[in-house]
């Protein structure tokens, strides 16, 4: 019998995570017209965050359910965007392809104060958050060791298990956050 490593335990602080988060700035101007959508869907449904639905989640502001995307058609041409920019990304960074599906979208509108604990969105291969509306003094989106301030028509796009989090934000914003799985061809 071969001799092999007799441990295999890992020192944990001493993994990092490589893999790139991407940020595209001057989305389509035609997302603009979400500010309106989602604040109609606020006023129609204002305590959202106070139902057991959401108690206990990491995003500590109003939101829409997870389902947008199949409950509100009109969201799927954010979710597209998205798609078509993640598979660029696929080829010309990667120099492969793979096929891509929205695995779920809301709308999350901060306030003052508001914020999102450090979370993932693990099984997810990708996540992404695509900005409609931002004041001045928002706070960014910290992505592990990465810190990205965040403002009008911009997607951010990572990976679904890198950690991150908003601290308490002290202007407005509004934006879209979706999570994208690879879809098994075989």
């Amino acid at each position: 019998m071969e001799n092999g490593p007799t441990s295999r335990i890992i020192n944990y602080d001493k993994v990092g995570c490589l893999l790139p988060t991407f940020v595209i700035e001057n989305g389509p101007e035609e997302f603009n017209r979400f500010k309106d959508i989602i604040l109609e869907k606020r006023s129609q449904d204002p305590e959202y965050l106070d139902t057991d639905e959401t108690a206990g989640h990491s995003v500590k502001a109003w939101l829409t359910k997870w389902d947008t995307h199949q409950t509100d058609e009109r969201f799927l041409d954010i979710g597209n965007y998205a798609i078509y920019v993640l598979n660029y990304i696929t080829e010309q960074v990667f120099h492969t392809h793979a096929k891509y599906k929205l695995a779920s979208l809301w709308a999350v509108v901060m306030e003052e104060g508001d914020q999102a604990t450090p979370h993932d969105h693990f099984p997810s291969a990708w996540s992404c958050v695509y900005y409609i509306d931002v004041e001045e003094d928002v706070a960014p989106i910290l992505l592990e060791d990465k810190e990205v301030h965040v403002k009008n028509g911009m997607l951010v796009l990572f990976p679904g298990f890198i950690t991150h989090h908003v601290p308490p934000t002290k202007g407005r914003r509004i934006a879209v956050a979706m999570n994208i799985s690879i879809v098994d061809e075989s």
